[in-house]
């Protein structure tokens, strides 16, 4: 499922999606539920995500996307013939997953670990909470992509009770590239226990393990946040 609009055609690691009405279409906006705890804990149970609009401070995020956008251009990622803030790639850059942007940048902190942010999940658990110290970002050039996967591979040492907060740093229009999700995979117990049960180091580190495939062009694939 993907949180815009469909289209004619639509590819996702160089692979055509099927976006006949019965297997694709948008995902449940979430934002009318933002109250009610209760509400959203249920349709995570059921369905095993939340689409929420407009829940950040859109100057906070644009504020962070430039910070992110000045670093990418001082390593040679960016084409500065154009507005830095349109996030231009360079011809000749293939990045994919660049979490230096986002250490120790204040900005981009203030986005994923303070205010709405960390208000929301103290509202959505009942109770205190805490984040990681790492900060997965996505900067995709053009011609590549994340591959399906499940986040847990990645963050789940040490406990599996975990959720993933997925933030745009700025409009995401289908054509630059979206978020899909396959709702209920988290009931898929063939699923949940064979992939979802891999440790990072063992499965994709080390390239080992029952179900490992390099898919065209991912890259690191671990997850946080895009441009």
């Amino acid at each position: 499922m993907v949180a815009t609009q469909t289209r004619s055609r639509l590819t996702s690691a160089r692979k055509e999606v099927d976006l006949t009405p019965t297997v694709f279409g948008e995902l449940t906006d979430c934002t009318p539920m933002l109250e009610d705890a209760a509400a959203l804990r249920r349709h995570m149970r059921e369905e095993g995500y939340l689409l929420l609009r407009g829940l950040l401070n859109r100057e906070e995020v644009q504020a962070a996307r430039l910070s992110m956008l000045e670093r990418l251009a001082e390593q040679g990622h960016i084409d500065l013939t154009y507005p830095l803030n349109e996030a231009k790639a360079a011809p000749s850059t293939r990045v994919a997953f660049k979490p230096d942007v986002a250490r120790n940048n204040p900005l981009v902190h203030q986005v994923v670990y303070n205010g709405p942010m960390m208000a929301f999940f103290a509202h959505f658990l009942g109770g205190p909470i805490r984040h990681f110290d790492y900060t997965w970002i996505r900067t995709v050039a053009p011609g590549l992509s994340t591959p399906p996967h499940m986040d847990v591979v990645y963050m789940g040492r040490g406990t599996k009770k975990l959720y993933t907060a997925w933030t745009p740093y700025g409009d995401v229009p289908q054509e630059m590239g979206g978020l899909m999700v396959l709702e209920r995979s988290h009931l898929n117990q063939r699923l949940v226990n064979g992939y979802g049960a891999k440790d990072v180091d063992k499965f994709c580190e080390n390239r080992v393990g029952q179900g490992y495939t390099k898919m065209g062009g991912g890259g690191n694939i671990s997850p946080g946040g895009w441009l």
